[in-house]
């Protein structure tokens, strides 16, 4: 692919290591409301969410790309994070949905983007490779965050886009796997109409959640929805997808034997088999 067609925005809130190429496009976000001079251009120029960081974390990237970025001559918009990026070429036996690598490491990392046009001539959209959970999604998300939010995000859905009941249902109630991170790539078609729908959603979630009783973690509040979001637009609108992994920076990387890897995976599949026999996966809303 030639590079003035695919564009991945890199999500930056600190001073780290990140690319910047033809192809990897650093952007500053929460830019609006932070004191450091990153060196990179930020998410508060043009029409933008930017003060929102906080709660929207990398989705204030996101609008900015929708809002400013649609008009170009770019075919192909994908967003990635200052220390996640996705791995495009994979080999056959490659099953690992995660992984490490230390800072060195990662300038010999593979994240070539040649083939990406290819995948996407195959595939409507680029997505991480999921996480699997014992439990469905519902569960998870009332055990780790404020439960009572999926519920309204359930009633803002069945008020606004009613035809997404049935994949959030599947997705979120009788799910266990999340492509996570807010990580895609896709063509623009897909999404002006992710972003019209997503943020038309979250919009209308911030008129009735308060988060003023929220700590900092709580407070990502659409950053968090946001993931789970993309996995029922995807649903929904059956899209073609090609699962990738990311390559992570972290300077305490490991390489895990690959049954301690499998491992887990395994017994969350069982996990998730019994508690759909036993009732257990679903959370009512």
């Amino acid at each position: 692919m030639s590079n003035d067609k695919l564009k991945i925005l890199v999500c930056v809130h600190k001073k780290d290591f990140f690319l910047n190429d033809d192809v990897y496009m650093p952007i500053h976000v929460g830019k609006a409301i932070s004191d450091l001079d990153l060196g990179i251009s930020g998410d508060n120029t043009g029409e933008n969410i930017s003060v929102k960081n906080k709660s929207y974390c990398e989705l204030t990237g996101l609008y900015w790309v929708w809002k400013n970025l649609m008009s170009s001559d770019v075919s192909y918009i994908g967003l990635c994070h200052y220390r996640r990026y996705f791995k495009f070429v994979t080999g056959p036996f490659n099953i690992r949905r995660f992984l490490p690598v230390t800072a060195k490491g990662f300038e010999r990392a593979d994240l070539l983007t040649s083939n990406v046009e290819s995948i996407l001539g195959q595939y409507d959209i680029i997505v991480a490779k999921p996480l699997i959970f014992r439990y469905s999604l519902a569960f998870d998300y009332n055990k780790r965050h404020v439960g009572k939010d999926l519920k309204a995000l359930e009633s803002v859905i069945k008020e606004l886009s009613p035809e997404y009941m049935p994949a959030f249902h599947e997705v979120i109630n009788n799910g266990n796997r999340l492509s996570p991170c807010n990580m895609f790539v896709a063509n623009k078609d897909i999404l002006n109409d992710y972003c019209t729908w997503l943020f038309t959603i979250l919009q209308e979630l911030e008129t009735r959640i308060d988060l003023s009783g929220y700590d900092p973690v709580q407070a990502r509040i659409w950053g968090y929805m946001g993931e789970r979001l993309l996995n029922v637009y995807v649903r929904k609108n059956n899209l073609r997808v090609k699962y990738c992994p990311i390559i992570g920076i972290d300077d305490n990387a490991k390489k895990k034997n690959i049954l301690r890897y499998c491992w887990p995976v395994l017994r969350n599949l069982v996990g998730f088999s019994i508690s759909k026999m036993q009732n257990k996966h679903i959370v009512k809303l």
